[in-house]
């Protein structure tokens, strides 16, 4: 059976239901779960087939300053990034010159961002040491590619870059990358620590997109710790309202300066806004109940390669799970989710663009090629359709392949997607594995995937966990 789709003509926008999203308008029949369970089971059977997982997770970091850093100290921050090291090196930059101009105090205070600095272009993001309240640290946590570039550029901000990466033998079309991957290695990190820490252990850690610079409303990492913590069932986490968009400097400001101008309780909130339901995505920051996660073996699937990572988590908590052998029946996984509060993330004006991030860019377009060659397959080694992806549009059927290299290379340039070129095949290869992780994730929500394949997808299956193994940092 083909899956009911439309084309999202708005796709390579910037939203992010643009962005990430080549298709619209999917409808999910529950007697088709079988082909959305296949959409992940395929990529988990190609993975292992190929000997690329599961491998032992390599993680690189100077592990005394490490584990010094969590002992007896307040739930961490660990911001995933890729590809803006200097970026972030401003950042920290400018928090120091701001400071001395407005005397601001914790990550509630605004005045961080109401600039003033000499020819600022930018933000100081909302993890750095100076926006910070209570006993914390900050790691940044980035593909072994970067690890040298990142610690080079940040040498002097008292954060803690950490380096990973998976095996990656022969088979492999390159290191394992990618939007999951990268989310699955810095909650295993965060793990870790909690593992081996000597002391009392802290039970949550903070995870950031390395943009994220203010949250409306936010009233300090504290708050939100404590309300969790006062919950009377164990929550998986605390999300926010997500960014839809990035915003310029000078919106960023023009809204942080509003703020303190108003009144004091908006430039520096110190009351936490009720949660709220409907619950919405898990995206951008989020608190994360690491014991939690510890003991039911959760986490991000790698399987996400280009999109659909913080979706595709947050619909399998969002669900329901039947009974089935030897596993019991799952209620939906509970967190807290605060509307209230939104996540402002910022444009960010220039990148490395050095050797280090051109080889994880590389890594993600081969994955991306290698999910997207498997999937348009007309016969699949696993047997079970898709592949080959195949959809219904406009009361027509054709495969996922040929709507998207015909839409991608038309000849007329204003009925492509915006700023691409009709040759550019990695963008193709990248919206055909966007489709898939779109399909897939919307699935999962709309409880047509089999338990199965949800719990080979976001539970680790070894129950000793994931292997770790510890490396020093390189000689310079």
């Amino acid at each position: 059976m083909a899956i009911e789709a439309k084309k999202n003509n708005n796709y390579g926008g910037v939203l992010v239901s643009q962005k990430y999203s080549p298709l619209e308008d999917i409808k999910y029949k529950r007697p088709q779960s079988a082909e959305y369970s296949a959409l992940l089971t395929n990529r988990l059977t190609q993975l292992t087939n190929a000997n690329i997982l599961p491998q032992p997770l390599r993680l690189i970091t100077d592990w005394d300053t490490a584990l010094a850093a969590v002992t007896g100290h307040d739930p961490p921050l660990v911001v995933i990034s890729s590809n803006r090291s200097k970026w972030i090196a401003e950042g920290v930059r400018l928090s120091r010159e701001q400071w001395t101009l407005t005397k601001y105090d914790g990550s509630n205070d605004l005045k961080a961002l109401t600039g003033g600095v000499s020819k600022q272009a930018q933000s100081p993001p909302l993890y750095l040491p100076l926006r910070m309240d209570g006993d914390r640290k900050v790691f940044i946590v980035v593909h072994a590619h970067e690890y040298r570039q990142y610690r080079k550029a940040l040498a002097d901000s008292d954060m803690t870059v950490v380096g990973w990466s998976f095996n990656a033998p022969p088979t492999a079309p390159g290191q394992l990358t990618g939007f999951g991957a990268s989310r699955y290695a810095a909650i295993e990190f965060c793990k870790h620590l909690r593992a081996n820490m000597a002391g009392v252990k802290w039970d949550y850690a903070w995870l950031f997109d390395d943009n994220v610079v203010g949250i409306t409303a936010f009233p300090g990492y504290a708050a939100v710790e404590a309300a969790m913590a006062a919950a009377t069932t164990p929550q998986v986490c605390s999300a926010f309202q997500g960014s839809s968009s990035v915003e310029g400097f000078s919106d960023i400001k023009k809204w942080a300066t509003g703020e303190v101008n108003a009144t004091p309780t908006r430039g520096k909130p110190t009351v936490l806004p009720a949660p709220t339901t409907p619950r919405g995505i898990i995206q951008q920051v989020a608190l994360w109940n690491i014991k939690y996660m510890t003991e039911q073996r959760l986490n991000f699937s790698p399987l996400f390669v280009t999109s659909g990572e913080d979706i595709s988590i947050g619909n399998y908590f969002n669900i329901n799970i039947p009974a089935q052998t030897p596993l019991p029946a799952r209620p939906r996984v509970p967190y807290l989710y605060y509307s209230g509060m939104r996540v402002r993330k910022e444009v960010v004006a220039y990148h490395d663009d050095g050797e280090a991030a051109g080889l994880v860019n590389t890594a993600k377009q081969a994955f991306a090629k290698w999910f997207a060659d498997q999937e348009a397959t007309a016969t699949p080694a696993v047997g079970v359709a898709p592949p080959p992806v195949q959809l219904e549009i406009d009361g027509g059927s054709q495969t996922l392949v040929d709507l998207i290299t015909t839409w991608f290379s038309d000849g007329d340039e204003a009925k492509r997607p915006p700023g691409v070129a009709a040759t550019d095949t990695a963008a193709r290869d990248k919206a055909k594995c966007q489709a898939v992780e779109q399909i897939a994730s919307g699935a999962i929500g709309s409880e047509c995937v089999s338990t199965a394949a949800l719990n080979r997808t976001f539970i680790f299956q070894d129950v000793a966990g994931q292997a770790i193994q510890r490396f020093p940092p390189p000689r310079p």
